[in-house]
């Protein structure tokens, strides 16, 4: 095959000739995908034979589709199990058992079934609206052999329906008989009835005391629950500006009330103790490796022999140093016979001084001692490796301590803020340790080790409350006449230590508020003059507030008696801002 054609599943039979006719390959492999929409229908098939000879092109199908496989082998198309198939899959039919693609398709109209049943038991043919192509033709014939003239698509052109053409038997109607009511009340037996007329005696008079009373109070208990349970949510939209305000609040441990005055609030220390354990990291290192050893070779050029000490340190080019095992002379330099020069020569052990594979050097490598400049050295060390371990260093031990302590920090913290409504700073805890442990030593080899102490932390916290209180009326006192700063849930007031003397029980915190300064509006006051309001009171009272763009309300629950809480906590305010 020349080339292939991928189809999708739901991909009609008219798609897929529309798209044979735009290749100009003759060998055309389709790809059809199992469960593919032309696989189902034996007239798809057979139209995609008749056109594929029409274009003078050879299909073939490569599909997993089982059915399919089937239906396209008894048309007559080639199969193949995948693109990489070399050889098609046997036919399922004999030549002689396959349809005739040029016969035209008669469909027996005789038959009650749906006209898109195919003619293979089980497969669905999806002929009826589908469009066929013009040198396509489907004939259909009546219970007497004869032509059919009129077909499904001639009555939907036509717009006739099968149910103009039946007959229905007309019946007449026979009116419901209406019933005469008195009728069926004369028709029942009559009851006498005997009055007896009693007396009203003294329990029946306080039963009845006890039914009204019972009564009065449950509807007042109920109207005192629902004036205590009902919720106000008033909103209220003010042009403001947006501003930001700052105050210094003074904590004292020792203070028992609020001065608002002097900006000093009440403190109470907080005092925790806990066990902290960490494992440290080890950032030191130490070459272990073996040290590099040779026997090196001694010339001297002199007159005089060179007496070299043990120990003495002997240098190559490139900076590696070795020390002499021993004390060594070198004989002095003297004349042969012919008057060369021959130099003096002796032997001594040298062992590098630091370890490591850098100190093997190689037999033509030449050293030099300070000071011994006739003194010429050459030879071949080697043995040296390099091995390097992890060891605890003194920085280790303190960065441990630290560690620890800013661990004990963050453990006690978590003890401090479960003290509800309180403010905790982090800048205003101080820990300190005690007991403080380590499994390993400075210079011990180790790549962690273990640190463990007792941590000991204090704070001075404050409500928070109190806190908002101060801050809000110092920022006020400087608030221009006839504004007022308009706080909404949104607005908060965040605090920064300024100056901690937690060892004399005092802090200095910087309250910062960003809210928005806008007419005077006396929250407050509003909310004790909206308890046990009606709604038009309520609606009455917020649109006459001064300096106010907008204004609603809602009152929660709904089922509940439509007067207002006589709590005012129950009354809440919303502010939203509209900048100027």
């Amino acid at each position: 095959m020349d080339e292939f054609l991928y189809l999708e599943t739901d991909e009609e039979i008219t798609s897929v000739i529309e798209k044979l006719k735009g290749f100009e390959a003759k060998s055309i492999g389709l790809v059809v995908p199992r469960g593919g929409l032309i696989l189902q229908s034996v007239v798809n098939l057979k139209l995609l034979k008749k056109q594929a000879d029409e274009l003078k092109k050879d299909i073939a199908l490569v599909t997993q589709d089982a059915v399919g496989r089937n239906l396209a082998s008894q048309v007559g198309l080639t199969v193949f199990e995948n693109v990489d198939s070399a050889e098609p899959l046997p036919p399922t039919l004999d030549e002689k058992d396959r349809p005739n693609l040029n016969e035209e398709l008669e469909v027996d109209m005789t038959k009650s079934e749906p006209d898109d049943v195919s003619p293979v038991d089980g497969i669905e043919e999806p002929v009826g609206e589908e469009k066929l192509p013009e040198n396509i033709r489907v004939k259909r014939y009546d219970e007497n052999g004869a032509e059919a003239a009129n077909t499904k698509m001639q009555a939907r052109q036509s717009g006739s329906t099968a149910a103009e053409n039946e007959s229905f038997t007309k019946r007449p109607v026979v009116p419901d008989k209406k019933v005469d009511r008195s009728e069926l009340e004369s028709a029942r037996p009559i009851k006498g009835r005997e009055t007896v007329m009693r007396p009203k005696t003294h329990k029946s008079l306080k039963r009845k005391f006890l039914i009204i009373f019972g009564t009065i109070l449950f509807v007042l208990l109920l109207a005192a629950a629902d004036m205590v349970v009902v919720k106000l949510d008033v909103k209220l939209t003010v042009p403001a500006e947006k501003i930001e305000r700052s105050a210094d609040v003074t904590v004292e441990k020792d203070r028992n009330a609020i001065d608002e005055i002097n900006f000093v609030i009440p403190g109470k220390q907080l005092d925790k103790e806990t066990t902290v354990k960490e494992t440290i990291n080890s950032s030191g290192s130490k070459d272990v490796g073996e040290k590099a050893k040779g026997t090196l070779t001694f010339q001297n050029e002199s007159g005089v022999d060179e007496q070299i000490s043990s120990g003495a340190t002997v240098r190559n080019s490139s900076g590696a140093e070795f020390t002499l095992d021993q004390t060594i002379t070198v004989p002095k330099a003297t004349l042969n016979s012919g008057g060369d020069k021959i130099l003096g020569k002796t032997t001594g052990n040298v062992t590098a001084v630091e370890s490591g594979s850098g100190s093997n050097l190689s037999s033509s490598t030449s050293y030099s001692i300070s000071g011994k400049s006739k003194i010429t050295i050459s030879g071949s060390t080697s043995g040296g490796t390099t091995k390097t371990i992890k060891i605890v260093t003194s920085s280790d031990i303190n960065e441990a301590q630290s560690t620890l302590g800013e661990s004990g920090k963050n453990k006690v913290k978590e003890e401090f803020q479960k003290e509800s409504g309180f403010i905790i700073l982090d800048d205003a805890i101080t820990v300190g340790t005690e007991n403080f442990k380590t499994s390993k030593n400075a210079g011990d080899e180790a790549d962690t080790f273990e640190a463990s102490a007792t941590a000991k932390a204090s704070v001075l916290t404050f409500k928070e409350a109190d806190f908002k209180k101060v801050v809000l009326g110092e920022i006020e006192k400087n608030v221009p006449d006839g504004k007022s700063i308009l706080i909404n849930e949104n607005d908060i007031i965040t605090s920064e230590l300024k100056d901690n003397q937690t060892n004399i029980g005092k802090l200095t915190v910087t309250g910062i508020l960003t809210t928005h300064l806008g007419p005077n509006i006396d929250q407050k006051g509003l909310q004790r003059r909206l308890r046990m309001k009606t709604k038009k009171q309520i609606n009455f009272i917020i649109k006459g507030i001064n300096g106010v763009k907008e204004s609603s309300y809602q009152m929660s629950p709904k089922y509940i008696i439509p007067i207002s809480s006589v709590l005012t906590r129950n009354i809440i305010m919303h502010l939203e801002y509209v900048d100027k």
